[in-house]
């Protein structure tokens, strides 16, 4: 018989394309193409060549570069040759600039950039010779993700970066801008030119927004051709200022996520819904309260689907509570599952709670299908149904009975990749006694920080335990700290310290910062607003026996400081005077405007100045509780209590919020702060 050699290249183009698509596109340019004429031609397809992504998603959704040796073969060899194939290019931040020059792409049409912090960002969008510049008028898909875990954005600077973004790209039809929710500051209008928030060609928006009122706002006629709105914003409360009654024809798709509980579902969200009669796909993820009756079935059916007569498809991830004092008959989980049994969904899954020494219910409601893009589930309780949560990164725990051992291996296996996780559970465990040898040790491997400030000890415990829970390293823990010395023994406990070790601690003592911010009326500039606050009046300079100094160092903040009593009389407050006027109520906030006189009665030593790069507009705070000592990291624009524990961690040369480390290429000062008491004084940390 005889027998005959076939070699790898002998297969026909079509088996070897089929072959080639099953690998990893950067793998396979990288080994393939220049081999011979045959593979090129292959490897030269447009299934491999039209559309790059020129770094490794990791298996928790992380980004990981290409080693600088593959960075290299792609741009000295490999993307030249290819340039004129290339539709679309997905870039992270260490290799972008090297990539983008690399060669001309003439073929480009969609971009995404991913983990770019705000420097890079600027300098893309806003500075004149930005190589962006090349690419203003071809491209019409951008996808922007910002990274500012490490180091929080400069407030505002989102807002701008957007609005430069739309200036920049003249036929843009889709934009996908977001950054970090870890932070709570998002894209906002209140700062900038409205004229400049326009656009007549983009069809679909993806943004993280800082209000309701920006949403309202960006639908009231800003992008006429706007077809899908993805938001996702951080708090929705009541404020009257854009109408809320055009109808929204064009829009057919429309996603609203918000983290944050809201009172106004059905004055402010419902009648937005009802507005768009043409939607055909739905997507919520609200918290709401709502008073004396959940969100179930028959209330969405009744004033969300009954207004949409071309709806297709309805996701919803809805949180709804309510008050439980003197009622009777409420409903279970059968009784608001059975009210779910006619949206047309294929599997909705509900969770009811009630909490007696709250006097609280909870109700959870989803959609299975979009279990699969939930990135935060709230207010676990011991009666959480299960599942696996694989793109959850933040959870929150809370319950009047125990967690037990048990539910935590259940919280681990369910969410195998979150990143942030708070315990609110003031019970203490009942099965301490036990012997937990044949249970596993909880993990979780990506945790990054903790929030235990409302937990029992023994929640703490379960957590520092080596032999009860394994930790990463670094994880930033919010935790009192008198709660944390009473369970590690006084940090001698030996069970404790190699978890104890992994930690970055935070501790805290209290929940509200005495601060209020105000802002200034257009015809005052910050330069003009600081020269009126330097002016002290001449009564004031002759009845003081302080010696002031105003300084205006690396920090950029205003500090005075002085021997004495610096405290007024509430009814001699000109600035507590004017808050007073504004509405109390949180739903209906309103910025205290401070005008040339006021600016000149106030006490320099009770505001914190806060200076950002131009175009950016200074901050203004004014402190109304000076015996309270508040604080300032310049890195992350985190305030906080300054007692006795925090400054001992941060002489340490560590922030506990952003834990940036001091960097040799700082000038001045890496954090300063600023304590009020009744002898005021000023901190360096260098």
């Amino acid at each position: 018989m005889e027998h005959s050699s076939i070699q790898f290249i002998d297969l026909p183009d079509e088996i070897l394309l089929i072959i080639f698509t099953k690998l990893n596109t950067i793998d396979a340019l990288n080994s393939l193409l220049g081999v011979n004429k045959q593979l090129d031609n292959i490897i030269q397809d447009p299934i491999f060549t039209s559309h790059l992504t020129l770094f490794r998603w990791s298996s928790n959704d992380r980004i990981d570069p290409l080693d600088h040796k593959v960075v290299n073969q792609f741009c000295l060899q490999i993307l030249p040759q290819i340039h004129d194939k290339i539709k679309c290019l997905n870039l992270e931040l260490l290799s972008m600039g090297r990539i983008l020059r690399a060669t001309n792409y003439p073929n480009l049409c969609e971009l995404g950039l991913y983990n770019i912090d705000e420097n890079t960002a600027t300098y893309l969008f806003y500075h004149e010779q930005s190589f962006f510049h090349t690419f203003k008028k071809q491209i019409s898909s951008l996808t922007i993700k910002l990274d500012d875990k490490k180091q929080p954005l400069i407030r505002n600077i989102l807002t701008y970066i957007f609005t430069y973004i739309l200036t920049m790209f003249t036929n843009l039809c889709y934009l996908n801008f977001q950054a970090s929710l870890i932070y709570s500051q998002q894209v906002s209008f209140d700062i900038v030119p409205r004229k400049l928030i326009f656009s007549s060609t983009l069809l679909e928006l993806h943004v993280n927004l800082e209000n309701f009122n920006d949403c309202l706002y960006l639908l009231n006629g800003r992008f006429n051709q706007l077809h899908t709105f993805h938001v996702n914003i951080s708090t929705i409360r009541s404020d009257p200022t854009i109408d809320n009654k055009e109808k929204l024809f064009n829009l057919k798709y429309f996603s609203l996520t918000c983290d944050v509980k809201t009172y106004v579902y059905d004055k402010l969200i419902v009648p937005l819904l009802q507005r768009m009669s043409n939607l055909e796909k739905l997507d919520l993820h609200l918290l709401i309260d709502h008073n004396k009756i959940f969100v179930d079935g028959n209330d969405l059916k009744k004033n969300i689907i009954n207004y949409l007569s071309y709806l297709k498809i309805f996701q919803f991830d809805i949180y709804s509570f309510i008050s439980i004092y003197n009622q009777i008959n409420l409903p279970s989980k059968e009784d608001i599952q059975h009210t779910l049994t006619n949206l047309g969904n294929n599997q909705i899954i509900s969770c009811v709670n009630y909490f007696s020494k709250s006097k609280i219910g909870y109700c959870h409601i989803y959609s299975y299908p979009l279990s699969n893009r939930i990135t935060y589930y709230h207010n676990i309780t011991n009666n959480f149904p299960d599942g696996l949560f694989k793109y959850v990164r933040k959870i929150s725990l809370f319950d009047e009975y125990s967690f037990e051992y048990e539910f935590f291996i259940r919280i681990s296996q369910s969410f195998p990749f979150i990143e942030y996780l708070s315990l609110k559970n003031q019970t203490p465990q009942n099965h301490k006694q036990y012997q937990e040898t044949n249970l596993s040790i909880v993990q979780f491997l990506h945790l990054t920080e903790l929030d235990f400030q409302e937990a029992h000890d023994d929640y703490i415990e379960q957590f520092l335990i080596d032999t009860k829970t394994s930790l990463p390293n670094n994880i930033l823990f919010d935790i009192d700290y008198h709660q944390l010395k009473r369970v590690t023994h006084t940090f001698t406990r030996a069970a404790t310290r190699n978890n104890c070790a992994k930690l970055v601690l935070s501790f805290l003592s209290f929940d509200v910062l005495p601060l209020v911010e105000f802002i200034l009326p257009s015809d005052i500039n910050d330069e003009d607003a600081l020269n009126l606050l330097e002016q002290v009046p001449n009564s004031q300079l002759e009845n003081s026996t302080s010696s002031t100094k105003i300084n205006q160092s690396t920090t950029n903040r205003l500090v005075i400081t002085e021997q004495g009593n610096t405290t007024r009389a509430e009814d001699k407050d000109p600035f507590l005077k004017k808050m007073s006027k504004y509405s109390s109520n949180p739903d209906e906030y309103r910025p205290v405007v401070v005008d040339r006189a006021l600016l000149k009665a106030m006490d320099p030593s009770l505001v914190f100045v806060c200076k950002w790069p131009f175009p950016l507009r200074w901050k203004w705070y004014r402190i109304i509780v000076p015996e309270q000592p508040v604080g300032r990291c310049r890195h992350c624009n985190k305030f906080f209590h300054n007692d006795e524990f925090e400054l001992a961690l941060l002489e340490q040369g560590g922030c506990p919020f952003c834990r940036n480390k001091r960097d040799s290429d700082l000038t001045g000062e890496y954090i300063s702060l600023i304590i009020f008491s009744k002898d005021l004084f000023f901190i360096r940390v260098i």
